[in-house]
């Protein structure tokens, strides 16, 4: 390479150097209502409106078995959906918490 050449030089830094912002944010606990409301949505594959209008007595829960009553779906439809063991106990550990 010439003498004054146009490509800067380059400076190597170590990956834990480059990643120290990272590492300094503060850790947040998952919510367990995010997690709920996403696993309803993956896994009964409820639409964005239909979990927002969900009530709590339309989810029903025992030890072995989860139902969603889904009142207003679209094309104004009622379905009842069973709910992924998943799903299941993100929706208990959430309301759980919630009550």
């Amino acid at each position: 390479m010439p003498v004054g050449s146009v490509y800067p030089k380059q400076h190597h830094v170590r990956w834990s150097q480059k990643n120290r912002s990272y590492s300094c944010a503060p850790q947040r606990k998952p919510s367990y209502r995010g997690t709920a409301i996403g696993l309803l949505g993956v896994y009964s594959g409820l639409r964005v409106a239909e979990i927002a209008a969900l009530n709590v007595e339309d989810v029903v829960l025992s030890a072995k078995r989860g139902q969603v009553v889904v009142w207003h779906g679209k094309g104004d439809r009622h379905r009842e959906l069973p709910l992924h063991p998943e799903a299941r106990s993100a929706l208990s550990e959430w309301l759980g918490e919630r009550w």
